[in-house]
């Protein structure tokens, strides 16, 4: 049985008992303890910096609150019994900060994408440890969270503080079916309204004084497909000649370039999968992309012959002169500056490339179906909402065409 003693405290009587086999980990920055929890090692300290190795420590709980010593000596035996049945003694005292910490190391966040879990660390570590850290997992309530809320959208943009209330109601969603919680205490408190950004589209003149900038430089071609496929960065990046079928000009999304945290902390460009399942989608491509993208097949076969050995054999068609894979920052970076020397808007991103394609498709009478499907959309609705500018002069022409059908055989009120 757990050792565990009682004492009288001024408020009343309270137990203390020893958690036999307890782990825990020292940060080897701040030297801050974690706690380890159903056997699950934590990678990283709140900090940001990395925990040691696992390592016995003594670990007590107490609970409080009695009356009598009786009480507080029953309570403990009590607690001691279902221990040695096997029940689960830190529910009740696990702390936000602690709960944090499980939650980061297990496997439904380690699934997700590396830049993913990149936010997700730095929200904690910016804002949820601070601001809910300290208090017991059980005893959070939505008054908490809706006031870690306001002093966050005092500093972040509206859509930056919905993240985070979603990153930690899903926290606390995992915390509920660990039994930690008895309630999700961000269920009851409402998403903050994120005003739509008015976004500075490029039009087809725009995307024309681009192309010709990026001409003659390394990022022609990345640059020509961004403008002409609608294509997410990483997307472009990631387009292997395998996946390109000039023949019937077709290309295949299957994989992306992503700058990739590894276990030892290190960043590296790795090709991974697409993030969801409409990201892998199959695009047609306008007849120039067909043929600058031949091209450059010739082009880089040249380049190959010259490298000999040092040719970097990754199938990328966008490439940094040996085949190597270009940064994701780098090419958001050179983007811009293209973008300067072309005249367009000073607000203008690359990812307004993709805007600028889906705004095209839709202008031109594209079914929203079909232009959801190519851009790689989560759903028709996201897309039809996203676009709302362009259904609203739809449906004008869509008004006028009923006035010219009508014309020629109804005539007017007298």
């Amino acid at each position: 049985m757990s050792k565990g003693h009682v004492n009288r405290r001024s408020a009343g009587w309270v137990y203390v008992i020893d958690l036999p086999g307890a782990q825990a980990q020292r940060c080897e920055t701040c030297n801050k303890r974690a706690w380890v929890e159903l056997g699950r090692p934590v990678e990283i300290c709140t900090c940001g910096a990395s925990l040691g190795n696992p390592h016995a420590e003594r670990r007590q709980i107490s609970r409080s609150g009695f009356r009598t010593r009786k009480e507080a000596e029953f309570a403990l035996r009590s607690f001691q019994a279902d221990l040695d049945k096997g029940a689960n003694p830190l529910p009740a005292t696990t702390t936000v900060s602690e709960w944090a910490m499980q939650w980061l190391a297990s496997e439904r966040v380690k699934a997700l994408r590396s830049s993913t879990r990149r936010r997700y660390e730095q929200l904690m570590r910016d804002w949820i440890i601070p601001e809910l850290g300290s208090i017991e997992a059980r005893q959070v309530r939505a008054r908490h969270v809706r006031l870690m809320l306001e002093q966050a959208g005092a500093q972040m943009a509206p859509a930056s503080v919905t993240q985070l209330r979603s990153v930690l109601s899903s926290m606390m969603a995992s915390a509920l079916e660990a039994e930690l919680i008895d309630a999700n205490p961000v269920a009851g408190v409402r998403r903050p309204k994120v005003d739509r950004p008015d976004l500075a589209v490029p039009t087809a003149e725009d995307l024309g004084r681009l192309m010709t900038a990026a001409n003659n430089t390394t990022w022609a071609v990345p640059v020509l497909v961004s403008c002409t496929t609608g294509l997410r960065r990483g997307e472009v990046l990631g387009l292997r000649w395998k996946d390109i079928d000039l023949e019937n000009g077709r290309l295949r999304v299957a994989k992306a370039l992503q700058s990739v945290r590894d276990p030892e902390g290190t960043t590296a460009l790795r090709l991974v999968d697409p993030k969801t399942d409409r990201s892998r989608r199959t695009v047609a491509l306008p007849k120039i992309t067909i043929e600058r993208l031949r091209l450059a097949k010739r082009e880089q076969a040249e380049r190959r012959l010259q490298a000999g050995a040092a040719w970097h054999d990754l199938d990328l068609a966008c490439d940094s002169g040996d085949r190597s894979p270009f940064h994701p920052d780098a090419f958001g970076k050179a983007t811009k500056r293209l973008m300067a020397e072309a005249g367009l808007d000073p607000k203008t991103r690359l990812h307004d490339c993709r805007h600028a394609v889906a705004t095209m498709m839709l202008e031109q009478g594209v079914h929203p179906a079909v232009a959801s499907a190519m851009l790689g959309h989560s759903s028709v609705a996201f897309t039809m909402d996203t676009y709302q500018h362009v259904n609203d002069q739809m449906a004008d022409q869509a008004a006028d065409a009923i006035d010219d059908a009508f014309a020629a055989g109804v005539s007017g009120p007298n």
